[in-house]
């Protein structure tokens, strides 16, 4: 197997060419109907619209055409399909229409950042990384039966029996294959051993329906 800093330096090298890619091609929104916040504060131009791109809540700052004018705002909330932006200046009370542009690269760059860090990590940091590539090295004994719901199809029974023998574990699959579920039993079969388990997403929304599947 590679060194595990090459593998590192790989990854780093992916993840800043998939942010170029992104970069070439920001996302795009039309807002209507934007409501100046009472509730913020006589120096701030907060505006409330609706919104369906949950995404655009990690942007660092967004580019809004008001008419023929150009800003740089930046998003200060994003809850129940509406969100809150700051504008550098008031523009009433009503804005009713703002063209949106911001590049969706927050989570690549984060994640740049943390595959970054690694590469001078401790020593036992590094080990849970290179555990991703050789999973069976340092097996944890095993072999009790697992308990499920008898719903679960071979590939999610093989991740939740593998889940209780490696130290580290990457699961992967499409949208809709049962990842949530499955990381419910895992959690759930850990629990039955007695053992504490520290659930943790970039979302809240991830983490409450994971423990919904527990």
């Amino acid at each position: 197997m590679k060194s595990i800093k090459k593998l590192i330096r790989q990854a780093a090298g992916a993840l800043e060419s998939e942010i170029e890619t992104v970069r070439e091609k920001p996302s795009t929104d039309i807002l209507f109907n934007g409501k100046r916040n009472k509730t913020s504060g006589s120096d701030q131009n907060d505006y409330s619209f609706e919104c369906h791109q949950p995404s655009i809540r990690f942007a660092e700052e967004i580019k809004a055409v008001i008419g023929e004018k150009a800003f740089t705002v930046k998003p200060v909330s994003y809850e129940d399909k509406t969100i809150v932006l700051r504008f550098p200046e008031s523009l009433g009370d009503e804005i009713d229409q703002a063209d949106l542009e911001w590049e969706n690269d927050f989570v690549l760059k984060r994640t740049l950042s943390e595959v970054i860090n690694l590469e001078d990590a401790e020593k036992n940091v590094q080990k849970r990384v290179e555990r991703l590539f050789e999973p069976t090295d340092e097996s944890i004994p095993f072999n009790k039966e697992i308990i499920h719901d008898d719903r679960r199809n071979q590939a999610q029974l093989d991740a939740i029996y593998k889940a209780m023998q490696c130290r580290t574990l990457f699961i992967w699959g499409p949208p809709g294959t049962g990842k949530t579920d499955t990381l419910g039993y895992i959690i759930a079969n850990y629990l039955l051993q007695g053992k504490t388990v520290l659930f943790a997403s970039n979302t809240n929304r991830a983490v409450d329906v994971g423990l919904l599947s527990v």
